[in-house]
């Protein structure tokens, strides 16, 4: 006859609840190594700088560039385009001389200079497209819905892009 005692049966009972605690303590370091990661990947989103490239996507094919510039309450507006021998490249440096982070979309507003632009560009398959960019003077730039900081002297970026748009 096969008897079992009260200790074997809690030797089994404890080697069970062992078993299942180790199998928690596992899960549970799972869990939390993913979530450090993810508040670590984050982190990491949100603090990179960026290249003015990753912020404006194509530009290297615009077409043409209408500008609003509003200063003192005052708007005024400019169409540059290719075919007038413009050089985006210039903008393009002007706003490189900086890097970028992202941001949480928590704009409402503001005061200061704004260089509210519509870019037109052509993509690899010929297709003409656009896209619109708001670059403020508090030292943001809004663009495919998206919202950068500037990570340098917002108002030197902004007084060059006027010198820029009214030499042209």
């Amino acid at each position: 006859m096969n008897t079992i005692t009260l200790g074997e049966i809690n030797a089994k009972k404890e080697v069970q609840i062992l078993e299942r605690l180790r199998r928690f303590f596992k899960v549970s370091r799972i869990l939390i190594i993913i979530f450090v990661l993810s508040i670590l990947g984050l982190i990491l989103y949100f603090t990179y700088p960026l290249k003015i490239q990753n912020v404006l996507q194509h530009t290297d094919n615009i077409e043409r560039i209408h500008v609003i510039y509003i200063s003192n309450g005052n708007s005024t507006e400019y169409l540059f385009a290719k075919d007038q021998g413009i050089n985006f490249d210039e903008v393009i440096q002007i706003l490189g001389a900086i890097t970028y982070t992202r941001k949480f979309n928590t704009f409402r507003g503001g005061f200061g200079d704004v260089i509210i632009m519509t870019v037109d560009y052509r993509e690899k398959d010929g297709v003409s497209n656009n896209y619109s960019v708001d670059i403020r003077e508090l030292g943001i730039i809004i663009s495919h819905e998206k919202e950068y900081r500037m990570n340098g002297d917002s108002k030197e970026i902004i007084n060059k892009l006027v010198d820029w748009i009214t030499s042209q």
